[in-house]
């Protein structure tokens, strides 16, 4: 029962306690949507990356110094992030799950 006090802190004790009743000895496998989290997470850093240098000035690496601690990225990821988000037409494909 390693995993209920994750799943009771997510969807709360009584909802968890229902789950738990019905799928009692079955492996549920309950996706966590990486893929569409990554997506949200790269368009929220360009978003903010673009807040900061056109909103407050700053230089882009200023920028970069403060964000890539925040979303925990190498400042390697962050410009690779910006050069994706900035041309979604290479990512015509992209599948969400």
């Amino acid at each position: 029962m390693h995993y209920f006090p994750k799943l009771k802190a997510l969807i709360g004790l009584e909802s968890a306690v229902k789950l738990r009743e019905v799928f009692r000895g079955e492996w549920l496998y309950i996706p966590r949507c990486q893929t569409a989290l990554r997506v949200l997470r790269n368009y929220r850093f360009k978003a903010d990356y673009d807040y900061l240098t056109q909103h407050l000035n700053k230089s882009g690496r200023m920028a970069m110094l403060e964000l890539c601690p925040k979303y925990q990225l190498s400042d390697r990821s962050g410009w690779e992030i910006l050069a994706q988000v900035r041309h979604p037409e290479e990512n015509h494909n992209l599948a969400l799950f």
